[in-house]
C-alpha cells in the first residue's frame, strides 16, 4: 500500500512511501528529476556540499526526485537512486542524464519486496500527460528541501541565494545528527 510521507502542504508535494510487499502505480509529469547529495544518520540529512561537517563521518549518495499525480490526482514525490533511475529510463526506451525527455507521461508501476529492499519503479505504458500538470521547479525543491526540514525556497529565489540563506539552519541539522551519533557512541 501507498502512504504519503511527511506532508508538504505549503509546496503541495508529499513523498511516496511504499511498504514491504506494497504495490501502486502514477504517472509521471515532469522530464525533471531533481537531484540532491545526502547522507545518513539514521535518517536522511541533506549534504551541506563543501565544508560539510557530515562528510567526514559518512560518505554522501545522491538521490533522484520525480514528480507522479496517482489515480486519485494527488502529486507525490518519488526518490530513486541513480541506478534505479537509468533502469527506469532503460526500460523506457530513452536515454538519460539527469534530464531524461520524454519521461513524462509514463505510467509507472512502484513496487518494494522488503523492508529493506529498494523501491522498483517500472513504465508499464506511455499516457501522456498535460504539461501544465508539471510542478515547476521551485515547487519541488521547495518540496524536497522540507523533506530534510529546511525551509521552502522564496518567490523568485535562485539556488545560490538560497544555499547561502539556508546553510546555518542546515548546519545545524548536520552538527545534531553528528551529536545523536556521538551520544550513542559512535565515531567517525
Amino acid at each position: 500500500m501507498i502512504g504519503n510521507g511527511r506532508p508538504v502542504s505549503e509546496v503541495g508535494l508529499r513523498l511516496v512511501k511504499v511498504s514491504a510487499g506494497g504495490r501502486g502505480s502514477g504517472v509521471i509529469l515532469s522530464d525533471d528529476v531533481l537531484w540532491v547529495r545526502q547522507h545518513w544518520f539514521r535518517r536522511a540529512v541533506l549534504c551541506a556540499q563543501e565544508g560539510c561537517p557530515a562528510c567526514v563521518w559518512n560518505a554522501s549518495r545522491e538521490v533522484g526526485f520525480l514528480a507522479i499525480s496517482t489515480a486519485s490526482s494527488a502529486r507525490l514525490l518519488v526518490e530513486l537512486s541513480p541506478s534505479a533511475f537509468e533502469r527506469l529510463a532503460g526500460l523506457a526506451g530513452l536515454s538519460s542524464g539527469g534530464r531524461c525527455v520524454g519521461l513524462a507521461g509514463w505510467r509507472v508501476d512502484l513496487s518494494r519486496r522488503g523492508l529493506r529492499s529498494p523501491l522498483v519503479v517500472e513504465p508499464t505504458e506511455f499516457v501522456g500527460v498535460d504539461p501544465k500538470a508539471a510542478p515547476s521547479y521551485q515547487v519541488m525543491a521547495s518540496a524536497v528541501m522540507r523533506l530534510y526540514g529546511l525551509p521552502a525556497l522564496r518567490a523568485g529565489e535562485d539556488v545560490v541565494a538560497y544555499a547561502a540563506r539556508v546553510r546555518d539552519g542546515q548546519l545545524a541539522v548536520i552538527n545534531a545528527a553528528i551529536e545523536s551519533e556521538r551520544v550513542r557512541g559512535n565515531t567517525p
